[in-house]
């Protein structure tokens, strides 16, 4: 349910997480502790629900609902990843969310702590 945001091709590489999928989901390079931020800023207000999936499950921690037609939409969890664990941005609503054209109208910050 719902749509994988794309994510801007503009990347700060480490040997700890991988990308796949033209860029919109990354992979655990290695095991540890993670922060992950996620930042949605639709070209136009958005009725709906952004969130951060891990191997194809929500993480309900993550998930920000707008009751009202928002443009900015952000989350930041902690939580443990696996080796080969996938992490993805994604986006539920009733109308299309289309992100300002080269810019970064969405980003996802995984940052491995321990």
């Amino acid at each position: 349910l719902g749509v994988t945001v794309p994510l801007p091709n503009i990347m700060q590489r480490s040997t700890d997480i991988g990308f796949a999928k033209a860029n919109s989901e990354f992979i655990v390079q290695k095991d540890g502790y993670f922060q992950i931020s996620y930042n949605l800023n639709p070209s136009t207000p958005v009725a709906g629900t952004a969130q951060i999936v891990i191997n194809n499950e929500i993480n309900k921690a993550s998930v920000m609902t707008s009751q009202l037609a928002a443009n900015h939409f952000s989350g930041t969890i902690l939580v443990p990843l696996h080796k080969g664990d996938r992490v993805s941005l994604r986006v539920i609503s009733a109308t299309p969310v289309v992100l300002p054209a080269e810019s970064a109208g969405a980003s996802l910050l995984l940052l491995r702590l321990a």
